[in-house]
């Protein structure tokens, strides 16, 4: 059974941390998921066409998706002219639902292949990518104390076993964060992050290699807010708010604040992150899409 859907292209500015105190990873088979449409399909829709009108142009493009019988996406394909279906993404999952590979395909050929490896807890150990040629384009590790909580990270030189930048992480207790400390390929400490504050109105000074980070809660009538408030990589104090139903902790909206508390964009959702509803970016306290 097919669903077919019809959506407007919207061009979105996001600007993502390259470097902060968590060894994340990111990638286009991330994003695919949400693009040109996040949607769960029903458990009898094994595929949906989508018809995307460019706002500007008005060209018509045509997508499609692939689901298999558990509802994951495992193809992502871009249909031409001739109705001929052009691969753009692939996926393929172990029986725990954890996606094992992700190959990205440029005009139908195979561009590269990003595998990766669980625990026994489904906890992700491993990220490698790989061109066409077999050649590491980024390899990432994650290791876990017995407690679960995570112990230190490692994004390795590419096409080498050396590291290139480690994080370890150090805890309160019950896996809060107390320190992460960043270093570099020679050992030496880059920046250390510390999370003592945790107060409304606390003032964030910089420091050299070092960075405060404040995080709280609060309740506002029907919602609990949680604030995270830092310095980004070029040193711009930052405050992200996000806003979660006070019963079920379900996200309804996010929003990040510059130096001069002016929003820089705000986001809103259906209660999960994975059904966004509406992006808004700002600039000089106006919207600027």
């Amino acid at each position: 059974m097919k669903n077919i859907f019809f959506c407007l292209f919207v061009l979105l500015s996001t600007a993502l941390i390259s470097q902060n105190e968590y060894n994340y990873y990111y990638d286009s088979e991330y994003i695919v998921d949400y693009f040109p449409l996040k949607y769960f399909p029903a458990q009898n829709v094994k595929k949906m066409i989508i018809n995307c009108e460019n706002v500007k142009n008005k060209k018509i493009s045509v997508y499609s998706k692939v689901f298999n019988e558990k509802g994951k996406l495992i193809n992502y394909n871009k249909i031409d002219e001739k109705n001929v279906e052009i691969p753009i993404i692939a996926f393929q999952y172990d029986l725990n639902n954890n996606k094992t590979s992700a190959k990205s395909y440029r005009k139908g050929k195979l561009k590269s292949e990003t595998t990766f490896v669980y625990n026994e807890k489904n906890y992700c150990l491993e990220v490698k990518k790989k061109n066409k040629n077999n050649k590491i384009l980024l390899h990432n590790t994650w290791e876990y104390a017995a407690s679960g909580c995570l112990a230190q990270s490692i994004t390795y030189i590419n096409g080498t076993d050396k590291p290139k930048h480690k994080w370890v992480y150090e805890y309160f207790d019950k896996c809060k964060n107390s320190k992460t400390i960043l270093y570099n390929k020679n050992g030496k400490v880059e920046n250390t992050w510390t999370y003592d504050c945790s107060q409304e109105g606390t003032k964030l000074e910089k420091k050299k290699d070092e960075t405060q980070v404040c995080k709280y809660e609060k309740i506002d009538d029907n919602f609990m807010i949680k604030v995270y408030q830092s310095f980004n990589e070029k040193g711009k104090l930052r405050k992200y708010v996000t806003k979660y139903t006070l019963k079920d902790t379900l996200i309804v909206e996010s929003a990040t604040y510059n130096e001069k508390d002016e929003l820089l964009h705000l986001s809103t959702y259906d209660n999960c992150y994975d059904r966004p509803l509406i992006y808004t970016g700002y600039h000089n306290g106006k919207k600027n899409i």
